[in-house]
Parts: C-alpha cells; sequence; structure tokens
C-alpha cells in the first residue's frame, strides 16, 4: 500500500523560469522528482499566481511543450505561451511557478519556484556622441554640444553616450566600430562594462571614409543597440582635386539680334570673365564634384589684390563664412582701376580646411583708353598709282590706370576707322570698319586705306578711328583728310546748286537766280 507523496529534491532553488519569445519556460533537473513506491507513472500539472503556489494566473492545466521545452518522461520541463493565458503578466511584477506531482495513490507533491521578475522592457535607445579622440576625455565637458561629424585622426575613434537608461535592471555596454551603421568591420563587439565612453586606439582608418560608433545596451530583459550619425576622416590642408572656380558669373548672349550691318560691341561673354568695369563688386562662383560635397559643406571667401607690376598677390579682404554655397557676389567694395583682384576660396568640414584655391583674376577697367595723335596723308590717283588711297598712322591705345607697360596696351582690345563730317559727334559718312590689316612700330599703328572711286571735298571731312578696350568703353580721335581751314590755294570747295524759280517763257526771257545751301554729291 503506497502510504507516501512523490519527492521533489532540492525545492524551488532547482527550478530555472525563464522568458523566450512569447513562452514562459520552466525547467528542473530531471531527477529532481522520486516516488520510490509507484509502479506506473506520475501526473504532472503546472500552475502560475502572483504569490508562491499560487494559481491566480493559471490554474493548475497539463504539462505543454513549447520554444526549448519538449515533453519527454521523466518530465524536465514545460512551457507556456503567456498570450494564452487566462490573465496577463505585468511588466516587473513578481511571478511564481508551481508544479504539481501526483502519484497513481492520488497523493501530491507541490513545489513552486522561486520568483520570476517579468522584465520584458529593453534599455531605452540613448543617444551617441562621436568625440573627436585630440578632445577625448572621461567627465562630461560643460558645452551642450559635443559631437563632430569629421576628425583628423586616422589611428583613433571615440564616443560618448547616453540615455540607456532601464527603469529596473542594470545595464552593461558592448562597443563596436564599423563603415556601416551597426557594422563591426573596424572593431568587433568589444565589452566595455558600465563606462559611459571609450576611446579606441591603434586604428587604420582611411581619409574620406565614414565610420559609424555602434553602443550595444545590455539588460536581463535583452539589448538595446543603437549607432552614432557616424564621423568622417579628412586630412587638413589636403588638395581636393576636381574643384574649379571662376570669376564672374554664367552668362550666355543668345538674348540679343544684331543686324547684318551692326559690329558686336558688347563685353564677351566667358565662363571665367578676365576684365570688369565695377569698382565696387566681385562675383565668383565654382563647381564640386558630388563625391565631395558631404565633406566640403563650409565655404569661407577672401579676396586678394595684385600689385601694379610683377605678380604679387596681397590680402585685400580676409576670410568670410559663406556656409554652403557654390557662387558669390561680394557688393560693398572700393576696388581701384588698374588693378587685378581674385576671389579665394577655402572649403573646410566644419573646422578642418582644406587647401584653398582661386580664381585666375580680374581686372578692373573703369575708364575709357587714352588716345596719342593721329597723322593721315591723303594720295589721289596719280600719287597713289591709279588708286585714291589714305595713308593713317596713330599712337597705340592705352589703358589710363595699368602700370604694366605690356597689359595697359593689351587693354586695348579693337580699333575702328570711318570717314566722319566736321561735327562735335562725327557723323559717319562710312560704316564703322574694324581695322583689321596694320603694322605696329614702337606703339606707334600705321595702315593704308584705299577709296572706292574719288573723294568728294565739297565739304570738310575727317577721318576718326575708335579704339574699345575689353570691357567696351572707347576713345574716339580723328582728323582732317584735308585742311579745311586752307585758303591758299583753298582746299574745300562747297557745290553750288542753281535753281530756277518761274514758269518756262520764250526763249530769251529773264531767268532768276537763288543761292542754295551746299551740297554734298558723295564722299
Amino acid at each position: 500500500m503506497d502510504t507516501t507523496p512523490p519527492e521533489f529534491v532540492g525545492g524551488s532553488s532547482v527550478f530555472t523560469v525563464d522568458l523566450s519569445g512569447d513562452y514562459l519556460i520552466t525547467s528542473w533537473p530531471e531527477d529532481a522528482v522520486s516516488d520510490s513506491e509507484e509502479f506506473f507513472q506520475l501526473d504532472y500539472k503546472f500552475a502560475v499566481g502572483h504569490t508562491a503556489y499560487g494559481t491566480d494566473i493559471q490554474d493548475f492545466q497539463p504539462l505543454q511543450s513549447g520554444d526549448s521545452c519538449t515533453l519527454t518522461y521523466p518530465p524536465n520541463c514545460t512551457a507556456v505561451d503567456i498570450t494564452n493565458m487566462d490573465w496577463f503578466l505585468h511588466g516587473h511584477h513578481s511571478y511564481y511557478v508551481s508544479i504539481k506531482i501526483t502519484n497513481s495513490a492520488g497523493l501530491v507533491t507541490i513545489q513552486t519556484s522561486d520568483p520570476y521578475i517579468h522584465d520584458v522592457q529593453l534599455p531605452a535607445e540613448g543617444v551617441i556622441i562621436d568625440i573627436d579622440p585630440q578632445n577625448f576625455v572621461t567627465d562630461i565637458p560643460l558645452k551642450d554640444i559635443e559631437d563632430v561629424d569629421f576628425q583628423t585622426s586616422a589611428d583613433s575613434m571615440s564616443a560618448r553616450w547616453l540615455g540607456f537608461a532601464h527603469p529596473h535592471l542594470d545595464v552593461t555596454y558592448n562597443i563596436s566600430i564599423g563603415t556601416t551603421a551597426g557594422g563591426s568591420d573596424v572593431v568587433s563587439m568589444k565589452d566595455v562594462g558600465t563606462s559611459l565612453s571609450h576611446i579606441e586606439l591603434g586604428l587604420t582608418l582611411t581619409p574620406f571614409e565614414t565610420y559609424y560608433f555602434t553602443v550595444t545596451a545590455i539588460s536581463l530583459a535583452g539589448d538595446t543597440a543603437v549607432s552614432s550619425d557616424g564621423v568622417t576622416i579628412v586630412t587638413e590642408n589636403d588638395a581636393l582635386s576636381g574643384i574649379t572656380i571662376n570669376d564672374g558669373k554664367p552668362c550666355n548672349m543668345t538674348d540679343l539680334t544684331l543686324g547684318h550691318h551692326e559690329d558686336d560691341n558688347r563685353i564677351y561673354c566667358a565662363d571665367d570673365v578676365d576684365v570688369q568695369m565695377s569698382t565696387s563688386s566681385l562675383k565668383a562662383y565654382w563647381s564640386i564634384p558630388v563625391g565631395i560635397q558631404p565633406y566640403t559643406r563650409d565655404a569661407y571667401i577672401a579676396i586678394e589684390k595684385r600689385t601694379g607690376t610683377g605678380n604679387m598677390w596681397t590680402t585685400f579682404r580676409d576670410f568670410v563664412h559663406f556656409a554652403t554655397v557654390f557662387d558669390v557676389s561680394i557688393d560693398d567694395l572700393t576696388l581701384d582701376p588698374g588693378i587685378k583682384y581674385r576671389v579665394v576660396l577655402k572649403l573646410c568640414a566644419r573646422t578642418i580646411c582644406f587647401q584653398s584655391i582661386h580664381t585666375d583674376g580680374v581686372m578692373v577697367i573703369a575708364n575709357p583708353p587714352t588716345a596719342g595723335d593721329i597723322t593721315i596723308e591723303h594720295l589721289n590717283t596719280t600719287e597713289g598709282n591709279g588708286v585714291e588711297k589714305l595713308l593713317v598712322s596713330f599712337k597705340q591705345f592705352y589703358d589710363p590706370d595699368i602700370e604694366d607697360t605690356t597689359e595697359k596696351y593689351e587693354a586695348v582690345d579693337k580699333y575702328e576707322f570711318a570717314i566722319t563730317d566736321n561735327s562735335i559727334h562725327g557723323k559717319p559718312y562710312t560704316t564703322w570698319t574694324n581695322l583689321v590689316t596694320y603694322t605696329t612700330t614702337a606703339n606707334q599703328i600705321s595702315f593704308e586705306y584705299e577709296l572706292n572711286g574719288t573723294m568728294d571735298f565739297s565739304r570738310c571731312k575727317r577721318f576718326s578711328i575708335r579704339g574699345y578696350n575689353n570691357v567696351k568703353l572707347y576713345t574716339t580721335i580723328s582728323t582732317e583728310v584735308k585742311d579745311c581751314d586752307a585758303y591758299n590755294p583753298v582746299l574745300i570747295v562747297p557745290n553750288i546748286v542753281i535753281d530756277a524759280v518761274g514758269a518756262p517763257d520764250a526763249l530769251g526771257n529773264n531767268i532768276i537766280y537763288s543761292k542754295k545751301t551746299p551740297f554734298c554729291s558723295g564722299i
């Protein structure tokens, strides 16, 4: 006759209660249960309650398989899907799992577990701050924002973190470093205990590569991993390739159509401007390859001034921050005519700057060219071997403000000429013609102009030359083809037109004559 209940050896301490996914797994040693008087299989059931031996959450029911628990005999575990229990489990509450064992004589043993605390809340997602290794300290700094996006160190990385809190559990930390968020291809998972900052030394980091610091907060309830926003390795004062910078601004000349007799005297439209009229403004624009734009977010602009002669550049205006821009117009300047200025661009990754670049410079030309004397000799067909021509010689025009001898003459772009009247503004008898063929000797320009037919000297005529500089300001000089005031002999003989007034009469009647304004029959 069976008079003793089953025996559970070890008490509550032999139970292990863990949450695995949605399953609450309770396990115990296989040899923990015995009944020396029992010849049949024992019956096992489990219950869950708020207190030891309690059944208020889940009443006794047969053992169940689930997750890592597979039922065998004798059993050593049971599983329960917490989503299918009579009552839900609440966070950070204590629960007890009780095992009831019954033998064939109906004798019962109940053993309860130690308290299981239902902590399923993970540590909060904290914030990781990338720190320049050169400024790394273990103490929390006074400034509010310490996070850096760029650093020059290629052999170390450091970070600080905060906010990985858990209301009930202790939290420890692992760190890793990789070329992607969450990656560990540079530094694999590393235990740093409860520290809230870490510096990793002895690294080999690639310039212009971005690296991410990942912190994993570990608690009994699970882990939370967060990565920094990344830090890019840059080299201070490094020369960046692919960047172009030009004076002026992009332009086009498609908005004006000229007649076929007109010559285009507008300022030449170029991608890179070499001259300008303005004495108060400088403009520049640049392009940066897309691949390096992420670490050239800050632009600093300075202006340099060249000496009047030679090629020495000095600072005219020091660097000013212009943030992320691709062009600039500085409009509060006082520039000297005849001086060359250039815009200097320094691109930076926040406070780490690369090698500066500059435009090739723009010359300020604010005044018309200065002209010299002009002489002319008229040859008739006899003197000109059958061709009437003009022999013209004049001093080469130059810019009055440029000191350099070569540059002052190069500032004059072109010449054109015409035969004009003797008025103040010199109204042309012929269209203005570009001077193409000529000779230059010691800054004296000479050329011949062949006339088409015979020049009419019934009026005073002048030969005018107009010289344009590179910003299309011009100066005009002229001289009389023949001395219009000569009287012995008189060289300019006006044409006289006689008009007959009155109705025609018989042959021999008187005719009244009237002297009219002189008439010009041609050039």
